[in-house]
């Protein structure tokens, strides 16, 4: 399945560019180019019916080792732009991309706050400038399937 991005920002009516971020790896190349190495970042990434890309946008700015921020900011955003499933990813300035206990737990909150939404989460990915790992494929949304 190949997924269309459009530029950064939430548009309703914007025309999706073509490129094609089908899997984890592919996402993480779109990706690279945005990621902060000085302060963590919290960024969604929102999908139409056909995973086209109509959202992607920057939902908070941390500091060097954190990125607090409130699901009602994320899912305005997604339901602004119309969204019907999306993809979250954050920066680990330490260049290291294991997931934190803190992460494994936000993205378990965010699959249960995206079932009651219906706006289902598809990856959580921790990107830098090294590397990423993909949560849905390291198994912690359990029994959900990759959308990749």
């Amino acid at each position: 399945m190949s997924i269309l991005t459009s530029q950064t920002g939430c548009a309703n009516n914007a025309q999706p560019q073509s490129m094609d971020v089908s899997n984890s790896g592919k996402a993480y190349k779109i990706l690279r180019d945005k990621i902060n190495q000085n302060a963590e970042e919290l960024w969604v990434m929102g999908f139409n019916s056909q995973m086209h890309v109509v959202c992607h946008e920057l939902i908070f700015r941390g500091t060097a080792n954190n990125c607090p921020f409130h699901p009602r900011d994320l899912f305005r955003t997604l339901i602004l732009s119309n969204s019907c499933s999306y993809l979250i990813w954050h920066n680990h300035p330490s260049n290291s991309c294991l997931p934190s206990g803190p992460d494994i737990t936000l993205t378990r909150k965010l699959i249960h706050l995206s079932k009651m939404m219906q706006i289902p989460l598809v990856d959580h990915l921790i990107v830098t400038t090294l590397n990423f790992v993909s949560l849905a494929e390291m198994g912690i949304f359990k029994g959900k399937r990759s959308a990749y």
